[in-house]
């Protein structure tokens, strides 16, 4: 052992440390690191979380253990649960309808719908044929083009049959006269051509007599009126033709009936629906496929867009978009085989990155299944539909993150005896703390009252719950079977082919080159904190084993260390960080208040569809949209005078109000006015004889009124009374969703206004989606708040008190900031932006929990160290994830469909604004606060024994000043410390000789004290250029 070195009178004892040592460190004390919080119970929850914690640990170190003994059984059970589910996919629902998907159920306008659906007559399957010049200019009153309409009306209601042989006549909506319930004005001329004439004028006065009852602007578009103010019509440009079919939707998709609900997919084959719809497809193909072959071509053009017209569009649009979503899953796939293992013919892990396409194809089995399994067990309202398609994308660009994470570890554990059983040790709770919060997010979504969200979310809800099982059992087992194929040195495509000797000594060499790097890089491996000292979760202990093995920092992680965290150090770029992040939430949140509102069908179908051609033609000649308005009269006693005066004072404030056409009950008046008439014609009194000639009128005259009423029956099955009726108006739809809400408001604000009864009502389908749009903003907010505090609960799990509290903050801005952005992109807020905002709380938690937990896991005293090991330390898997994220859905970009480009647009700002506040604002808020929380406790002389690194370094200053020889902490892992102390100036130094060796080492401890900062400083040296790389002041 070297003697001591001889010391100067007035000179330092301890040499000055070397210039490029790195080992000074600031020490800010921070309760904050020890725990959670303050308060008894902040150490109960902190406790009790460490404990669930090492359990989990546990739990995931023997799987991986039996998965490491066992992994073709493993991938054998993953695989044959999976396929269990396949039958499931038999018993599946769709769902296309707009009313059925976007319009929450839970609201008095739904509950006034299904009212008027299921005792007055239903939804009716409309096709509608859009007729103008063949220019599309001309004025179509002349005898040559109405007779080429009513050809066209005659082969559609009579000569069109679909493969059964059925036409129009068969499927008709009919009215009490048993006549197919038609709009259009060809009805003038009894839909006979012979009847038409030449003569303009003729024509003219004919159909000028007809709007006499029927308003013009509901069937003819392009009107020109006399200039003299009369209203005389001189002609029209463009005619509109509606044709009315039963829905006849099986009871098992829309209606309460269950004698139709089992064997959906037969007894939906042999209903009228099948027959229904094969007829409309004959109708598209003759009237637009065929249409430019038929002689009427030359005169009239002709648009038809029928029920099924939309279902077909949407089909169109997945396979076509088909070729995109491979290359998605193609981009993914190259992109993992690029940072899967080391690039060389041996080590490279591109059968590895398959398993995204297998695990993704499982997951929608799975999903698919296990919601035709729900359908099979009557569980209502579990239907898929188009958006739907997008869940594979969502699946092969987020699951990925945790592949990259268990792989990541895995060559982390490289030399481990039980390698995986380490691998999932590690990286088990960290992967289950992210897809929980996904889960959890679209877990919330499922009691969303929207069926076409609750459905995404629930199918989203099921994959992500399937992916998380595969991820941590199937694709560890396959890992540990291409490991097998890499010890084997065979080939990284064809493992069948053993490399030959040459290649074998080359990658021999290249991976003992990469192991020396790797020895070079390790560090020593120090004595382990147990959690309930170090105040942290994810299971420390296996992190920094695993850490023990780290391979060398590649150039992205020596980037986030040497140079993004330096440059997050600084107390400027920290302090704009914090203003330039809250103020950007706080006016994007804001601006999200302005953002447009609504969902068209457009957004919905290919940009080339017909549809949104003959869309935009309606646009065109019918600036104004009519719609049928039902007012529906409940409980009201027709006895008494004084309630049949409020009903018509409210029918004249109805008729009176602007955008209502005609008169109340329209051309042939209501059933009450033609049956008031029917008395008085033949002298019965209006009142008291109301309800005695009630059946003998249904059967007579009043027939075609029977779908508009509900009447109470006798024993005999007569009309005794009306307990319920409807009344219909035409109006003119205004195209602003918010217009049409404040015009539901007002007509439904008069019904109690004017004394009606609390259950009457005036309804349209168009009110539907008004309210849905007026309501959404609220109803955006409301469940996110719901979704943020349960993912806010699944943090506060898994992540210490601080830390699931700025990682839930962060949460918040990034939504803020995606609606504010919504503003800006011209993006309306619709159930799509809805499901996109739901899941961005999923995907955004994934940027930030990691790096929230690198920062409490990190070696470093000091925030600011802290900071640059978090942004080292998963920096770069933060970066993959996101990458692979935007592979996933990059290819939506070019989609057809504006529906998915919108997806797009929301899932890319997703990524953007989640990387942002993942590697920048949360690990400086992060630091801002322990550097707030630190100096703050350094004046308080707190008592609390969570302890005090200040009070255990006065003890320690005490100790030496006494002569008490102390071996430190930390040191003895490495050192036989021998020697004695010399004190001076509180500086101290010792000479040791390390055990089994003949090599001296010098090391001294420099202690400085500030009124704010306690600063440690280590520094050694020997021949052999040993090196200390903690602070032996630190236990």
């Amino acid at each position: 052992m070297g003697a001591p070195k001889e010391m100067k009178k007035g000179e330092s004892m301890v040499p000055p440390p070397p210039e490029d040592w790195e080992g000074w460190k600031e020490v800010k004390y921070n309760p904050a690191f020890k725990g959670t919080g303050c308060g008894t119970y902040s150490l109960y929850l902190h406790h009790s979380r460490e404990i669930f914690l090492d359990h989990i640990s546990s739990f995931f170190f023997h799987l991986g253990s039996l998965i490491q003994s066992k992994p073709n059984l493993t991938i054998f059970l993953s695989l044959f649960i999976t396929f269990l589910f396949i039958p499931g996919i038999f018993f599946l629902k769709a769902e296309n309808d707009a009313l059925y998907l976007w319009v929450p159920q839970e609201t008095r306008v739904w509950s006034n719908f299904m009212y008027v659906r299921d005792n007055f007559g239903g939804q009716k399957r409309v096709t509608s044929l859009l007729i103008t010049s063949f220019d599309g200019d001309e004025d179509l009153i002349n005898g040559e083009a109405i007779r080429s309409m009513i050809h066209i009306h005659n082969n559609l209601t009579i000569s069109y049959e679909n493969i059964d042989g059925r036409t129009f006549q068969d499927f008709c909506v009919k009215d009490g006269q048993n006549d197919c319930e038609i709009s259009n004005f060809l009805s003038i001329w009894d839909y006979n051509a012979s009847k038409v004439e030449d003569d303009k004028h003729t024509l003219l006065y004919q159909i000028n007599q007809y709007i006499d009852n029927v308003p013009a602007s509901i069937q003819f578009g392009g009107l020109k009126y006399a200039p003299d103010g009369s209203g005389v019509l001189l002609g029209f440009k463009a005619a509109r033709m509606q044709y009315y079919c039963i829905s006849d939707v099986p009871d098992f998709t829309h209606y309460n009936n269950t004698s139709l609900k089992t064997w959906g997919p037969v007894t939906w084959w042999f209903s009228k629906l099948w027959q229904v719809e094969d007829w409309e497809k004959t109708i598209m193909i003759e009237l637009n496929d065929n249409w430019s072959e038929k002689k009427e071509s030359k005169i009239l053009n002709v648009e038809c867009v029928t029920k099924r017209s939309v279902d077909d569009e949407v089909y169109r649009l997945v396979i076509d978009d088909f070729s995109l979503f491979l290359g998605a899953i193609f981009c993914i796939i190259l992109w993992l085989a690029l940072t899967f293992g080391r690039q060389n013919i041996i080590e490279a892990r591109f059968l590895i990155t398959w398993t995204v396409a297998i695990e993704m194809a499982c997951c929608l089995i799975f999903s698919y299944g296990a919601m035709g399994y729900m359908n099979l067990l009557g569980v209502p309202g579990v239907k898929v539909c188009s958006l739907n398609a997008m869940v594979p994308f969502i699946i092969a660009g987020v699951s990925v993150d945790d592949m990259i994470v268990i792989e990541d570890f895995f060559n982390k554990a490289e030399g481990k005896k039980n390698r995986m059983a380490e691998c999932l040790k590690a990286a088990g709770v960290a992967i289950t703390t992210t897809s929980l919060t996904s889960i959890a997010a679209f877990f919330t979504g499922t009691f969303c009252d929207m069926p076409g969200v609750r459905s995404f979310c629930l199918c989203c809800f099921l994959a992500f719950t399937w992916d998380y099982v595969l991820n941590v059992t199937l694709f560890p087992a396959l890992i540990l079977i291409d490991q097998k194929r890499i010890d084997a040195n065979r080939h990284f495509l064809c493992p069948c082919i053993e490399v030959d000797e040459e290649h074998k000594a080359r990658e021999r060499s290249s991976s003992m080159s990469a192991h020396v790097e790797r020895q070079k890089s390790t560090k020593s491996i120090r004595s382990l904190k147990s959690l309930s000292e170090r105040g942290s979760s994810f299971s420390r202990s296996a992190y920094i084993s695993i850490r023990g093995y780290k391979e060398k920092p590649g150039a992205v992680e020596h980037f986030m260390y040497a140079h993004y965290g330096a440059f997050l150090q600084y107390e400027t770029v920290q302090m704009w960080v914090l203003i330039l992040f809250s103020i950007s939430a706080l006016i994007l949140g804001f601006m999200s208040y302005f953002a447009g509102v609504g969902l068209t069908i457009a957004q919905v179908l290919p940009y080339d569809s017909y549809i949104i051609d003959f869309v935009e033609s309606v646009d065109s000649y019918f600036p104004t949209s009519i719609d049928q308005l039902r007012i529906v009269v409940r409980d009201l006693d027709y006895t008494d005078s004084d309630q049949v005066s409020n009903m018509f004072d409210y029918f004249s404030f109805v008729q009176r109000y602007d955008g209502i056409e005609g008169n109340v009950g329209m051309a042939q008046g209501s059933w009450y006015t033609n049956y008031a008439y029917f008395l008085y014609s033949n002298d019965h009194h209006i009142y008291d004889d109301f309800h005695t000639y009630l059946q003998e009128w249904f059967d007579n005259d009043g027939e075609p009124f029977k779908s508009d009423v509900i009447c109470t029956d006798d024993e005999a099955g007569n009309c005794i009374d009306v307990t319920s009726s409807i009344y219909k108006v035409w109006n003119n739809s205004p195209d602003d969703t918010m217009e049409t809400y404040n015009v539901q408001k007002d007509l439904n604000e008069g019904v109690e206004r004017y004394g009606l009864s609390p259950n009457s009502y005036i309804f349209s389908e168009n009110f539907l989606f008004a309210e849905t749009d007026w309501k959404m903003y609220s109803y955006i907010c409301w469940n996110l708040f719901l979704t943020i505090v349960i993912v806010g609960i699944v943090m506060l799990i898994f992540t210490d008190n601080i830390s699931c509290f700025f990682i839930t903050l962060m949460v918040i801005f990034i939504d803020a900031d995606l609606m504010g952005m919504m503003y800006f992109l011209d993006i309306n807020i619709s159930a799509i932006s809805f499901i996109c905002i739901l899941m961005s709380i999923g995907l955004s938690v994934d940027y930030c929990v990691h790096i929230g937990h690198a920062f409490t896991h990190s070696d470093g005293e000091a925030p600011n160290i802290r900071l640059v090991e978090a942004v080292k330390m998963m920096g770069t898997s933060v970066l993959k994830g996101g990458m692979t994220t935007f592979l996933g859905t990059i290819v939506l970009a070019f989609s057809s469909s504006d529906a998915f480009r919108t997806f797009f647009k929301m899932m890319f700002m997703t990524v953007v604004f989640g990387m942002l506040h993942g590697l920048i604002a949360l690990p400086v808020f992060l630091t801002t606060f322990y550097n707030l929380a630190g100096r703050a406790a350094h004046f308080e002389k707190s008592k609390d024994q969570v302890g005090s690194k200040l009070q255990k370094g006065a003890r320690k200053k005490k100790e030496i000043e006494k002569g008490r020889h102390k071996e430190l902490a930390g040191v003895a892992l490495e050192l036989n410390i021998r020697g004695e102390e010399e004190e001076g100036g509180g500086d101290f130094q010792r000479e040791v000789v390390r055990e089994g060796s003949d090599k001296t080492v010098t090391f001294g401890v420099v202690r400085e004290e500030s009124d704010k900062t306690v600063t440690f400083g280590v520094f050694g040296k020997e021949s052999s250029s040993f090196e200390f790389d903690d602070n032996p002041l630190r236990n």
